[in-house]
């Protein structure tokens, strides 16, 4: 087993990116941009600028990868704006439809869900986000009014986008079909997909977001 790197300091990354093949004319520039941005971060902006050896790269010029690192932030950030009220509008629309059809604590049930739900990971979810949130004033209200049952709106409330995609993937398939036909006019499948695009949006690293844009 390799032992770790030792820590660098700024002005020795910037050696670091020369020799890996970054062509760097002002290392103060460069040095200073370092110190805003994780030297490990923004060697994911490098991905695939590489060469064979992976450890190397194609004389790619400082200024081209640092104006990828800013142009793929204005996207996220223009991206997210959009993709909060598009998580709204599927927290709110799947609490409703499945409030409606299966009551308010329906989803405690793995009757309420299709064969393929893994009903005892789902709930780990549900006890997880009851547990992640103790002093919220909604968990508190509900533990003591109502044994610790939450109404599904109120639930919903609490989970990750991936939570929130799970619990979708759960559904039986004529329910996810009437919420994807009522919210976009489009089949179920296109909606769950669009539920991964979404969480992957949220949750993965520069890498994941930088490479289909070069």
């Amino acid at each position: 087993m390799e032992p770790l790197k030792p820590a660098f300091t700024y002005s020795e990354q910037v050696e670091r990116l020369i020799e890996k093949g970054v062509v760097i004319k002002d290392k103060k520039r460069c040095e200073t941009f370092l110190h805003r941005v994780n030297y490990y971060r923004f060697l994911a902006y490098l991905l695939t600028f590489r060469n064979k050896d992976g450890e190397t790269y194609k004389d790619v010029p400082f200024e081209k990868a640092e104006s990828i690192y800013y142009f793929d932030k204005e996207l996220r950030s223009l991206l997210l704006a959009v993709i909060e009220e598009i998580e709204i509008q599927l927290r709110t629309a799947l609490a409703y439809y499945h409030g409606h059809n299966y009551g308010p604590g329906g989803y405690e049930s793995s009757d309420s869900f299709n064969q393929k739900h893994n009903h005892e990971l789902f709930w780990s979810y549900v006890e997880s986000c009851i547990a992640d949130n103790p002093n919220s004033s909604i968990i508190k209200h509900h533990k003591g009014k109502y044994g610790g049952h939450f109404p599904v709106w109120v639930i919903v409330e609490f989970f990750s986008i991936g939570e929130l995609s799970y619990f979708y993937r759960g559904m039986k398939y004529k329910d996810r079909r009437r919420i994807a036909q009522y919210l976009y006019g489009v089949d179920e499948s296109v909606l769950r997909s669009w539920f991964r695009c979404i969480t992957e949006m949220i949750t993965s690293d520069a890498d994941h977001w930088i490479v289909p844009l070069i």
